[in-house]
């Protein structure tokens, strides 16, 4: 934190058993880490159209940022999408698809209400000091010409108007960042 660009490491959540948590959670505060960052798999927390669920909870007293999705990728089954999305006759996902995008705005708009009502954003005096919208666009944008091109600008006026503050992130580079994988591409 601070004025200096700072590395911070992450792995997955879900790549770790949840019994584990605590105490690598606890070892990397120990280690001096303040920030953690975790994705929201729609599918994990609407499994069933319009059904949510969101068991357990942790207080770890750390900063968190906040992948919102709704693709997350994590080598997760069909990249954190929940099944029932694909059966929605004429949706095409992640791309200016009209259905797509309602569906999106409904899920994100309840994952932020939920933040805000819990008041864990930084500008509400809460943990989250960054949210990211979508996730590794870069790659596919340009396949869909136009349409990705709007799809992204979507994005970004979407996650605008969710009001959380100035610490939205969406996929086509608005801050800096790279995985681990590309990190070789970076001195």
């Amino acid at each position: 934190m601070g004025s200096s660009p700072a590395t911070l490491p992450s792995n997955d959540g879900t790549a770790i058993d949840q019994g584990m948590w605590p105490d690598l959670i606890q070892k990397a505060k120990d280690g001096g880490l303040d920030t953690v960052k975790t994705y929201i798999f729609w599918n994990a927390h609407e499994p069933i159209r319009q059904q949510y669920n969101f068991e357990g909870n942790l207080e770890a007293g750390l900063y968190g940022i906040l992948r919102l999705g709704p693709y997350v990728c994590a080598e997760w089954n069909y990249g954190g999408f929940p099944v029932w999305l694909n059966n929605i006759e004429g949706v095409e996902l992640r791309t200016d698809n009209e259905i797509y995008k309602n569906e999106m705005r409904i899920f994100v708009t309840k994952m932020v209400d939920m933040c805000k009502e819990a008041k864990l954003f930084a500008s509400q005096g809460g943990p989250i000091i960054l949210a990211q919208i979508e996730n590794e666009y870069g790659n596919i944008m340009w396949a869909y010409k136009d349409k990705g091109v709007a799809y992204v600008n979507w994005c970004a006026e979407m996650a605008a108007a969710q009001n959380i503050g100035d610490y939205m992130s969406t996929a086509e580079c608005s801050i800096a960042h790279c995985n681990f994988c590309y990190s070789f591409f970076f001195t």
